[in-house]
């Protein structure tokens, strides 16, 4: 699969080509699929080569992104976008749940799981295409609990890259708590509430909450860029509750999590939308206040914490917050 955009001929590669699982969309621009082959660039680089590894929140996936995938092409430099959108990939939550009451930490990355073992050879072949890319991981609402697992497991999941530092410039959480559901997270009664009466009207008037009603996500979704998406697919109300249930079965201590992101070698941002009406405002800063003890236990910077007067998520304030955070800002949008 392809996305063609005005703005210029060259087609940008995604995972359909890639032949990667479900629940992983890879997407690179003509510069980086030039500089893996070889070819000279047709213009000098501006910037060195990047890549944003992304998680996306709950019930959502890459298609709601696709925007980036023009903006990734009008760069001039080799870039690409990893979005992870399913952390079970094929695991039930029953199994899920049945292995956190293990005495191994709880995490979304387990040695056995399909996730775990699909996503690392993807990281490889980025890795080997362009070494000397410099690496953003970001998570949005659920996706900050994902993405600090994926840091977690990152011996297993980055392997040799881990050798240089340097490869890893930011981590951003947005939006989001590392406790996802709790007392540093969405309330414990609401989460069961919402699961409780999911449905495709519910999820409707969830991301309406999510947005405030602007900058909506159907503004987006009708956009013809989107690859494969129907304006009027249903959501996957399954597969939304089997997430949630999992996320809400995560246990681990809020300062033990705050020291495992601590470790993260680059920058470490927090972005929190005051506005949020998903994931409450005190429960953010709270998850942002002990990272940032963390990071002081640990002798190394403070996390960079920016609070926006944003809803817990748009389009235009999570490109803002993540996709600019890796690549900088370009000018060409969503229409």
């Amino acid at each position: 699969m392809t996305i063609e955009t005005a703005e210029n001929a060259h087609p940008v590669e995604t995972s359909a080509r890639r032949n990667v699982p479900s629940g992983i969309a890879v997407f690179e621009n003509a510069a980086w699929k030039a500089r893996k082959t070889g070819k000279p660039l047709p213009i000098e680089m501006g910037e060195a080569p990047r890549v944003l590894l992304f998680a996306t929140g709950w019930a959502t996936d890459e298609r709601l992104f696709a925007p980036w995938v023009r903006s990734l092409e009008a760069l001039n430099y080799p870039a690409a976008l990893v979005v992870l959108s399913n952390p079970l990939a094929g695991i039930s939550a029953d199994a899920f749940l049945e292995a956190e009451r293990s005495d191994a930490p709880d995490s979304l990355f387990r040695p056995d799981w399909p996730l775990f073992e699909h996503l690392p050879p993807v990281l490889d072949a980025l890795r080997r295409d362009v070494p000397d890319a410099r690496w953003t991981l970001a998570g949005w609402s659920f996706g900050v609990r994902f993405v600090l697992d994926l840091w977690r497991a990152r011996e297993k999941v980055f392997g040799d890259a881990l050798m240089d530092p340097d490869t890893f410039e930011r981590l951003v959480f947005a939006a989001g708590s590392l406790t996802p559901v709790g007392r540093t997270g969405i309330p414990e009664a609401v989460a069961k509430l919402t699961l409780s009466t999911l449905s495709v009207e519910s999820l409707g008037t969830f991301f309406v909450r999510v947005t405030e009603d602007r900058g909506a996500w159907a503004d987006v979704v009708a956009n013809p860029d989107f690859p494969g998406f129907a304006p009027d697919e249903l959501p996957d109300v399954p597969k939304a509750a089997e997430e949630l249930r999992a996320f809400a079965g995560l246990r681990d201590p809020l300062s033990e999590l705050a020291r495992e992101g601590a470790t993260f070698p680059g920058e470490i941002r927090v972005v929190i939308p005051k506005r949020d009406r998903i994931v409450p405002v005190a429960a953010q800063e709270r998850s942002a206040e002990a990272l940032r003890q963390a990071c002081l236990a640990a002798g190394r910077a403070e996390p960079r914490i920016l609070r926006t007067d944003e809803p817990h998520g748009t389009f235009e304030g999570l490109t803002a917050a993540v996709f600019d955070a890796a690549f900088g800002a370009v000018e060409c949008r969503a229409p």
